[in-house]
C-alpha cells in the first residue's frame, strides 16, 4: 500500500481517481479549496465512511504557497488534477493563465519540499497539444500548443505552460522524482456528484434535459473518464510511462451525433443550427468568445496515440457508451429531468 495525494479532489477526474486508488488498497490524502462546501465534499464524505481510515480530507488553496504541504507530508506520489476549467475570461491572462501556472509552481514548490514523493501524474489536457490555427493535422504527443493568441486560446496557454513547468521540474530533480503528463480530450461518464454536471458533461445534461431547442454546431474529441482515471492510476507504477505525455482520447463526435446516441433511450434534439445562430450566441454571451465559437465549430484535426494501450495497458472505452452512462446517472439522481 501506498500513500497517494490527490488535488482538486471535489472534481469530476479526481473522484474517479480517488475511487480507483482506494479499491486498490492505497491511502489518499485529498485535498479541496474548501472543507465548508458540503455539497462538493458529500461524495467524498461516503467514501470516506466506506473506505474507513483510507481516506483524509485536507484543506488546500494552491494559489497560496505552502498550502499543500500537509496533505503531502509522508506521501509517496502525487496526482495533480486541480485546475479552473475556463476558456475565457475579461481578463484571461490574469484570470485563465496566471491562476494555472501558479497554482502548479506552487504545487511542484511543495513537492520539492517533500522528499517522501517520487513521481507525480498531472491532469494535462489535449488543449496543451493542439493549436486552434493548425488545422487538418493529425496531433501526437510530439506536438504542443503553440497558440498565443490569448483571446482565443487562454486554457491552453495555460495548460501548456502548466505542463512545461512539470518538464523542468522533473529534470532539475531527475534524481528523486519522475513524472507522467495524461492528456485527456472532453472527459465524460458517469458523474459522483451534481456539480460534475457543470463542465465537460454540461451539454448532455442540456440535450436529455432539452435545454437546446436544437443542437448548437460543436464538435469534440471524448474519452470515458473510467479510462482517464485508469490512466492517472496506473501511471503511479509504470516505469514503462514515466517521462512520457500520454493522450487520451476515443473520437471525435458532433452535438448532434451525440444527441443521436441520447436518443436511444431519451427524447432530444435532432437537428443541428446553423453556424450564424452560434456566432450570434457566442458573440452575445460573454462566457464565450466569437474566435473560439469559429474555430470550434469548423475543427478539422484528430488525435493518434498507442501510449495509453502500449504503456498502460488500457483499450479505450466507446464513448457511446460513456454517453448513455453519463445520461442514464443524471436521471436516476434525479438532477435531470428528461422530456417525455
Amino acid at each position: 500500500m501506498s500513500r497517494i495525494c490527490v488535488t482538486g479532489a471535489a472534481g469530476f477526474i479526481a473522484g474517479h481517481v480517488i475511487v480507483d486508488l482506494l479499491d486498490d488498497g492505497h491511502a489518499v490524502h485529498a485535498t479541496v479549496r474548501n472543507l465548508g462546501d458540503d455539497a462538493k465534499r458529500a461524495h467524498l464524505d461516503v467514501l470516506k465512511e466506506q473506505y474507513s481510515g483510507k481516506l483524509t480530507l485536507f484543506e488546500a488553496d494552491l494559489l497560496e504557497p505552502g498550502s499543500l504541504d500537509a496533505a503531502l507530508e509522508g506521501c509517496d506520489a502525487l496526482i495533480h488534477t486541480a485546475a479552473a476549467v475556463l476558456l475565457t475570461a475579461s481578463d484571461p491572462q490574469k484570470q485563465i493563465i496566471d491562476v494555472a501556472v501558479k497554482g502548479t509552481q506552487n504545487v511542484l514548490d511543495s513537492v520539492a519540499g517533500t522528499p517522501s514523493v517520487k513521481r507525480i501524474v498531472m491532469t494535462s489536457s489535449i488543449a496543451a497539444v493542439m493549436s486552434y490555427d493548425q488545422q487538418d493535422k493529425t496531433y501526437t504527443e510530439d506536438d504542443w500548443c503553440t497558440s498565443d493568441n490569448i483571446w482565443l486560446n487562454p486554457y491552453g496557454m495555460g495548460k501548456t505552460q502548466s505542463e512545461r513547468l512539470l518538464w523542468a521540474f522533473a529534470d532539475n530533480h531527475a534524481d528523486r522524482v519522475q513524472a507522467v503528463a495524461i492528456n485527456p480530450s472532453v472527459v465524460i461518464g458517469r458523474p459522483l456528484a451534481k456539480h460534475h454536471m457543470r463542465s465537460s458533461l454540461s451539454f448532455i445534461r442540456n440535450l436529455v434535459g432539452w435545454s437546446y431547442p436544437a443542437c448548437p454546431p460543436l464538435r469534440f474529441d471524448l474519452v470515458d473518464v473510467g479510462d482517464v482515471s485508469k490512466g492517472h492510476v496506473r501511471a503511479l507504477t509504470s516505469d514503462r510511462a514515466a517521462g512520457h505525455r500520454i493522450i487520451f482520447s476515443d473520437r471525435q463526435m458532433s452535438i448532434l451525433e451525440i444527441s443521436k446516441v441520447l436518443s436511444r433511450k431519451y427524447k432530444t434534439p435532432m437537428r443541428e443550427l446553423p453556424k450564424l445562430m452560434l456566432y450570434i450566441a457566442a458573440w452575445l454571451d460573454k462566457r464565450y468568445s466569437l474566435r473560439q465559437a469559429r474555430a470550434s465549430a469548423n475543427l478539422r484535426y484528430e488525435f493518434r496515440s498507442d501510449r495509453p494501450t502500449e504503456l498502460l495497458g488500457i483499450n479505450l472505452r466507446n464513448v457511446e457508451e460513456s454517453i448513455l452512462e453519463a445520461a442514464e446517472t443524471m436521471v436516476e439522481k434525479g438532477w435531470v429531468k428528461p422530456r417525455s
